[in-house]
């Protein structure tokens, strides 16, 4: 019963732009969400022996060896060298749209309106010369 609960979860996202969620998961290095029958988990891995890489884990919960678990080891993940890069590519299971395209038709922007978020680093570096 709990399972089916997961399967037909609708991801909502905040009222906001996804320049908003871009800078939210930035700040908070970490963003967990469910989405037809998946949930999803992204961070930063710093460990990984290479540079700071962002990560999606993937839980499928048609999956019980992974439905009901409370840590995140076992799940697919795929590794992105920045998060601009993660939310524009990465696409969501059983729905096919990266995750900037489900926020833009969620909050009904149109998508080519939606700006490549800006890396902080970035900007600092060009502000600097």
């Amino acid at each position: 019963m709990e399972n089916e609960v997961f399967l037909k979860q609708k991801w909502e996202v905040e009222e906001s732009c996804v320049q908003e969620l871009y800078s939210e998961i930035s700040f908070n290095l970490h963003f967990e969400f469910c989405h037809n029958g998946h949930e999803y988990f992204i961070t930063i891995d710093k460990d990984s022996g290479k540079n700071q890489i962002w990560v999606i884990y993937d839980r499928d919960f048609s999956d019980s060896k992974v439905a009901h678990k409370c840590d995140w080891d076992i799940e697919p993940r795929e590794e992105f060298k920045d998060l601009p890069s993660l939310v524009f590519e990465y696409k969501l299971k059983n729905d096919g749209r990266s995750i900037a395209e489900y926020c833009c038709d969620f909050w009904k922007q149109p998508r080519l309106l939606v700006p490549e978020p800006v890396d902080e680093n970035q900007r600092r570096k060009v502000w600097r010369h």
